[in-house]
């Protein structure tokens, strides 16, 4: 049974539902470059079917981020958390006829990237492989540890579509792989516009790269520079921009045990995650 909106009421046409650390921000950015796409918020995430907080205040807390609708085209959301096993259903009741979008990664470069976000932001203390061991102790605990915190179940991307699939119908669901969308970004773009019944576009601008992990170089830096009000202020994203390019440095490299104690975990979802798309995967199990 479907939530009763408003009559006339605007919902999302599609929502990229994540996945995070996947590319999801530049996904956006450049699905945003096609005339007849208007996300609603631009940039923001509402966490709405995630968050038992927001999820709480009903229908108006949804709706309120849907007032305009772009004339002969589509209204697009992305909030890159919506897949924990709990939000298709939630998010079937509110609108069961969206179209279904997820990016997929590498789940050993995404989980260690997820990391090294939650360490970056000081959320994080423990290594990456003591944070491995003790997830799942850690991501039952509540919603703020699942999201911050589920470094290797995040990457279970089977289990995440199958939970999709008890409600949505497969022809609703696309997903994109990101390594391919950073090869031929134009080319798997319209595949996207082809799966939303779109025409093509010609050109894309994808020069920049968005919301990057990176480790600061110094901590007063790090807290002064880089946190929420500066990422999303227009007047000190700069400053955020200057922390990022020349306070900062990338992430070290994987254990090498590590990686592979990790391959060896992952290879049978990879697997599975292949034949279900119909897709050679093997640049993931390298």
């Amino acid at each position: 049974m479907t939530k009763t909106l408003e009559k006339n009421s605007i919902k999302p046409d599609f929502i990229i539902c994540g996945v995070q650390k996947c590319g999801t921000t530049s996904l956006l950015k450049y699905l945003s470059q096609h005339r007849q796409i208007t996300f609603s918020p631009p940039d923001t995430e509402i966490h709405f079917f995630d968050n038992p907080v927001n999820y709480k205040k009903g229908i108006s807390e949804f709706s309120k981020h849907f007032k305009t609708k772009k004339l002969n085209g589509l209204i697009g959301q992305s909030t890159s958390s919506y897949i924990y096993d709990y939000v298709p259903e939630r998010m079937f009741e509110y609108v069961p006829d969206a179209k279904l979008i997820f990016i997929l990664r590498n789940p050993i470069n995404r989980a260690y990237s997820h990391y090294w976000h939650a360490f970056s932001k000081n959320r994080e203390s423990s290594s990456f492989e003591q944070a491995i061991e003790k997830e799942s102790d850690r991501i039952a605990l509540d919603y703020f540890h699942l999201i911050n915190f589920s470094y290797f179940n995040t990457g279970l991307y089977m289990k995440m579509l199958h939970s999709f699939l008890n409600y949505f119908k497969k022809n609703q669901m696309y997903c994109v792989i990101l390594e391919e969308l950073k090869t031929n970004p134009l080319d798997e773009l319209n595949k996207i516009f082809k799966f939303l019944q779109l025409p093509f576009i010609e050109s894309l601008k994808t020069e920049k790269a968005y919301n990057q992990t990176k480790i600061a170089n110094f901590k007063i830096t790090n807290k002064l520079l880089n946190n929420k009000l500066t990422r999303n202020h227009k007047l000190l994203y700069p400053f955020y921009q200057f922390h990022n390019r020349y306070l900062s440095r990338p992430y070290p490299q994987m254990n090498y045990l590590t990686k592979n104690n990790l391959n060896r975990k992952y290879l049978s979802e990879i697997e599975e995650l292949e034949k279900f798309l119909n897709k050679d995967l093997s640049i993931w199990k390298k």
